[in-house]
């Protein structure tokens, strides 16, 4: 998933709401995923990396950058194999 903000913003935070609701198995939440920066859309440096997660929502905060452009990849979806993103929340400022 990649996210274009439409400006370049100092970004700080994330959040994002796995598939499923909360009390559903790990099953449905994606299991080992990064999240990426970019200002231009092409030069991508990986900002945060989860691995063996299992919460329905991932909150964490982030080693300041600025960028444009974020993009979620999702390595593994976990034990059924399908990746599910209900929402993702990208905090900064300008």
């Amino acid at each position: 998933i990649e996210i274009d903000c439409g400006a370049t913003y100092h970004i700080s935070r994330y959040a994002i709401r796995h598939g499923g609701s909360p009390e559903d198995t790990s099953a449905h939440k994606s299991r080992n995923f990064d999240l990426s920066a970019s200002s231009d859309g092409q030069d991508w440096k990986t900002v945060d990396s989860v691995r063996d997660n299992t919460q329905a929502l991932t909150d964490r905060d982030l080693s300041p950058t600025d960028a444009r452009y974020v993009r979620l990849t999702i390595l593994d979806p976990g034990d059924d194999q399908r990746a599910q993103v209900a929402d993702i929340e990208v905090y900064g400022s300008r």
